[in-house]
């Protein structure tokens, strides 16, 4: 009688164990499908297709400008805080200086009528470092030529 029981224990749990394996591949089976079928109905549509380059072509070009409109804006910023506001306000040329001064604004803008030696006038240094403070003047003022 046990050994009766025990078969029939055993063919139950391998007769489970077979539906079991069968209902799993047989979800393997529609999950397959269905992504397939849905791909295939993708590919398929030009509207979605189109949409889709869109929406990709769209996203690269707004992180594109805003890489470099934050790259602009950061050197803008940084060339105002950098800068000290007195060579701001002395370098600063505007349309109404040149409309007020225009001879002194040309005279800047060519840098004409400015001789050397005018960046030195007034200022007392020992004579050993004046005269290679103007030595590094002169050379500075032919390498950018």
């Amino acid at each position: 009688q046990e050994r009766a029981n025990h078969d029939l224990i055993l063919e139950k749990v391998r007769l489970e164990a077979i539906e079991k394996r069968d209902t799993v591949l047989k979800a393997i089976q529609d999950g397959g499908k269905m992504l397939g079928e849905g791909f295939s109905s993708y590919l398929d549509d030009k509207e979605k297709l189109r949409n889709t380059a869109l929406l990709l072509s769209g996203i690269a070009a707004g992180i594109y400008t805003t890489k470099t409109g934050a790259g602009i804006g950061g050197r803008f910023i940084e060339a105002r805080l950098g800068k000290p506001s007195l060579v701001r306000e002395t370098s600063r040329l505007s349309a109404s200086a040149l409309v007020k001064h225009p001879v002194t604004s040309a005279k800047r803008i060519t840098g004409l009528g400015t001789a050397p030696q005018d960046a030195m006038k007034g200022i007392v240094l020992e004579e050993g470092l004046d005269s290679q403070l103007r030595k590094v003047a002169v050379s500075t003022a032919h390498t950018k030529k």
